[in-house]
Order: C-alpha cells, then sequence, then structure tokens
C-alpha cells in the first residue's frame, strides 16, 4: 500500500463544483435534444436518431461523472479504512530504505518515487516489498538508503503493508 487519500474538511467544494458544471451542462444539452425535430435521422450511428444520439449525451454527461466520481470515492475510502485498520491491528514493523528511484509520474504536482524496502520485524525472516508514493521535496531530503521507517503488516495477508515515511526511526 502506498499513499493514503484523507479527507480535508470543509474542501467539499472541490468535488461539487465541476459535478454542478456536468449536470448543468448535461440538462441543457438534454433540453436541446428536447427541440430537435424527431424526423432527423442524420446521426453518427445509423441505428439512432439525431435526437436520440443528443439526448444520449446529455444522459451522460448528468450520470458519467458521478458514478466515476462514487466509484472513485469508494475506492479511496477503502484504501483510508484498510490504512487505519493496518494501524490499528497490523503487526508493528520496520522497514529499511534500500533504494529510491523516480517514477517518472506526479500526481497532483509530487513526484511519485518506486521504494524498495527491507520489512523486519513480526517474528518472520526480513523480506523485501516494493512501496510507490509521492513524496513531498522536503520529505526526499530526510529519506535515503539506510534509513528506517515505521511499518505495519497485516497479521491475515503480509502482502497488505503500509509504510510511514513520516516516521522515521
Amino acid at each position: 500500500m502506498s499513499s493514503v487519500w484523507e479527507s480535508i474538511p470543509g474542501k467539499w467544494w472541490i468535488w461539487v463544483v465541476p459535478m454542478t458544471v456536468f449536470a448543468v451542462v448535461g440538462v441543457l444539452v438534454i433540453k436541446a435534444a428536447i427541440a430537435i425535430p424527431p424526423g432527423i435521422q442524420e446521426s453518427a450511428l445509423p441505428f439512432l436518431s439525431r435526437r436520440t444520439e443528443v439526448l444520449v449525451l446529455g444522459v451522460f454527461l448528468i450520470v458519467g461523472p458521478y458514478a466515476s466520481c462514487a466509484a472513485l470515492y469508494l475506492r479511496m475510502r477503502s484504501r483510508t479504512r484498510r490504512a487505519s485498520r493496518l494501524r490499528e491491528e497490523g503487526v508493528p514493523c520496520r522497514a529499511r530504505i534500500l533504494s529510491i528511484r523516480s517514477t517518472g509520474m506526479t500526481i497532483n504536482d509530487l513526484p511519485q518515487y518506486r521504494i524498495e524496502v527491507e520489512v523486519t520485524g513480526a517474528g518472520a525472516p526480513p523480506f523485501p516489498a516494493v512501496v510507490r508514493t509521492c513524496l513531498k521535496p522536503g520529505q526526499l531530503k530526510d529519506l535515503g538508503p539506510g534509513s528506517v521507517c515505521r511499518t505495519w503488516l497485516d497479521p491475515n495477508n503480509g502482502k497488505n503493508l503500509l509504510v510511514s515515511f513520516e516516521d522515521q526511526l
């Protein structure tokens, strides 16, 4: 597991504003579709009339963004809950950083890194793991090969791992 999303109190408008824009545009497109005379058959798809084609576009502009944002929100909430569960119920371990490489990707203007670690503790022999996460520029200067970070391991599934790069030991 890498970065974990946490909701920001009072920032609900970040989701609502674009969703409202999509909904308003979708309603306007549906109104435009209703204004099209029903007999026009010039459509990109031979089995649809132009009116039906525009109507489908309007419905998609309303339903599509809400469905995709709901799926994204549920996935992020699931990852947050899993991270919280690991912090509470997971087996505390240590992760020693072996290497840090940039993936070349940025998320929200933060570069993503591929970090290879060696996890020790939990009464098991040390094992390697790879974590992908976004780090702030200030964090990167504090991390390097040999740094040790706080880690939690899922007792039921040894592949689930949470590494906290803020908590160096």
